[in-house]
């Protein structure tokens, strides 16, 4: 057995908001989107969104989160801090592992963390 790729699922509350969050704010591609589901992307990185409806008494949605590593990270990052959407403890900055690194929030409260090796 090997694994080969992984593709992060994201709960969201509203598809065709967060299709338009994606593409707005990281140029995203919209490659599928129903009422349930949606796919969007840009070069080789593809989330998956679902639609996710209060279940069993859980009324809100539970924060994911997922890492996806980047090339041009500083620009990345001035290009979606003119969207306010940093995670105010997540601000760019080395890491003692060899990386840089910072995170956005989604509309839904999905954590996405950039990550360039340097």
């Amino acid at each position: 057995m090997k694994m080969i790729h992984a593709i992060p699922r994201l709960p969201v509350s509203n598809i065709n908001q967060s299709c338009d969050f994606y593409k707005r704010t990281l140029n995203f591609t919209l490659i599928h989107a129903d009422t349930d589901y949606a796919i969007v992307s840009s070069g080789k990185v593809e989330l998956h969104l679902f639609r996710w409806t209060p279940v069993d008494g859980v009324e809100q949605l539970i924060a994911n989160s997922c890492r996806i590593e980047v090339k041009g990270i500083d620009k990345l990052y001035k290009q979606l801090e003119i969207h306010n959407v940093i995670h105010p403890n997540g601000k760019l900055s080395n890491k003692d592992w060899g990386e840089k690194s910072f995170t956005m929030i989604d509309l839904d409260n999905n954590a996405i963390d950039f990550y360039e090796t340097i």
